[in-house]
């Protein structure tokens, strides 16, 4: 995966939808990551949002196979330069993103939230699992 150097942040929050991971306080998902980030940044307008290219916070999307009722499933996960910096780092050691489950836990309510990606120990993909998750068809992340 090719992620940014740097990236620059000043506003936080994310545009919910049926094909869009929602945690809340305490909740987590566990998922590989699949496909390219698509970056951009959002300009947020009282309870809406905007994806836009040249205003506003860096926001990022990323396709999250996850097993749903024993199917797997893409959906897509959108969030902010913290995020997106421990999965850079997470792929810049060694733990390749497209090969390996991850869990996502979020904590805390409305702006004083923090989300924590780990990748789960032994979730490596085996070849056949490789396979399986290489089949899901992505979502559009525009």
């Amino acid at each position: 995966m090719r992620f940014l150097d740097e990236v620059q942040t000043n506003v936080s929050g994310a545009k919910q939808d049926s094909v869009f991971i929602k945690l809340g306080d305490g909740d987590s998902v566990v998922g590989v990551f699949s496909g390219e980030p698509e970056h951009a940044k959002v300009k947020f307008d009282n309870a809406t949002s905007k994806w836009v290219k040249d205003e506003s916070g860096f926001r990022f999307r990323l396709n999250l196979v996850v097993e749903d009722q024993g199917v797997l499933t893409a959906k897509i996960f959108e969030n902010g330069a913290m995020v997106y910096t421990q999965l850079r780092e997470l792929n810049n050691t060694g733990y390749s993103l497209p090969d390996i489950k991850v869990k996502i836990t979020r904590k805390g309510l409305k702006m004083d939230t923090v989300y924590t990606v780990l990748p789960i120990p032994h979730g490596e993909l085996n070849p056949e699992d490789k396979r399986k998750y290489a089949m899901v068809p992505l979502k559009d992340l525009k």
